[in-house]
């Protein structure tokens, strides 16, 4: 069976221990988890190139248009 791949994720969540939870875990997993601040967030995203990003809902709906528009292959998933 072959053995899963590592999912590179890049965390933009306002809470600290909400995201300190969710780098742990992926982490644990094998995975791999960066943090990033909303406002630096597409510079991240170019430096570390994740497959997935997990935003907080209160980075707001300008944040999350934005990404979208540079960045249209990348999967998002917002944090409420």
């Amino acid at each position: 069976m072959p053995e899963p791949k590592k999912l590179r994720v890049l965390l933009a969540i306002a809470d600290d221990k909400a995201s300190s939870t969710l780098r742990a875990y992926l982490r644990a997993r094998g995975d791999v988890a960066e943090t990033a601040s909303a406002g630096g967030l597409p510079d991240a995203i170019r430096a570390s190139r994740p497959r997935l990003v997990c935003l907080s809902v209160e980075a707001g709906g300008h944040t999350l248009t934005g990404l979208r528009r540079s960045f249209p292959e990348l999967a998002i998933v917002a944090i409420a």
